[in-house]
């Protein structure tokens, strides 16, 4: 459980950022670098049943702590395991992208990675992520110390994306690390789907469902799903090139 304090600014953030979502008409949005999907749980709580939410990270051990933490505030979201520079959504696969400090610490590969979630967002990037812009001497300091993540409008301007709204925002537990709300509008939007499908990381085919893993024909890789958690990631495939011909032998139906 999360201490008093911090609930109450988690409960805060949440509502504010689910106002924004709202505002912006959006229907689905993915939290890209999850983590223990603390804020995820407040903003859906906030929102209620009218977005549906998914999440992502690198850590599956962060993703299992975030699914028990969502089903005891009693929401939920479809959480998997992904890189933020091979995202296995198709393009436009949900209406908004979000990040809280998600993409904090990859410093020198903001590029690459806002180029990767315009893809796979339909109409709207939601960024909240440190401020280097308006920060202090003392906080951009800090940042670079960190390789945090920094000059993002700059790197946005590069991309088939204009910046709607860009101010501070109000939480920040380390006065030090102090974000910004950047929401940007994708020039070509498009109508997300009402639910996605997963795709290779890799090359982007199709997967499909096979003995408790994701398969991809393609590729002749295997994807588990430990703990029922999409590891979609091609450091963890595992080649199988021809695992579909054994379908039915290991089912044990002709």
């Amino acid at each position: 459980m999360l201490q008093p304090d911090y609930a109450r600014e988690k409960a805060g953030w949440g509502q504010r950022a689910a106002a924004v979502l709202t505002d912006l008409g959006v229907r689905s949005a993915c939290e890209a670098g999850v983590g223990e999907a603390t804020t995820l749980a407040a903003v859906a709580k906030a929102a209620g049943s009218g977005i549906a939410f998914s999440g992502f990270d690198v850590s599956l051990s962060r993703l299992l702590f975030g699914r028990d933490y969502m089903r005891s505030q009693g929401v939920a979201a479809r959480l998997f395991s992904a890189d933020l520079l091979h995202i296995p959504l198709p393009d436009s696969a949900v209406d908004a992208v979000i990040t809280n400090h998600g993409i904090e610490p990859t410093g020198g590969q903001e590029a690459p990675i806002l180029r990767e979630l315009l893809r796979v967002c339909a109409r709207y990037l939601v960024l909240i992520e440190p401020d280097f812009e308006r920060g202090s001497q003392e906080q951009k300091d800090r940042m670079l110390q960190h390789n945090y993540v920094r000059d993002l409008p700059r790197h946005l301007l590069a991309l088939p994306a204009t910046v709607i709204r860009n101010e501070p925002w109000p939480f920040h537990p380390n006065p030090l690390n102090k974000a910004a709300l950047i929401v940007v509008e994708k020039r070509e939007k498009a109508a997300a789907p009402p639910a996605f499908d997963f795709v290779s990381p890799v090359n982007k085919s199709p997967l499909r469902p096979l003995l408790g893993f994701l398969f991809c024909d393609d590729e002749g890789l295997l994807y588990p799903q430990p703990f029922g958690i999409p590891v979609l990631r091609d450091d963890c495939a595992i080649v199988c090139s021809h695992a579909g011909r054994f379908d039915s032998a290991a089912t044990g139906s002709e």
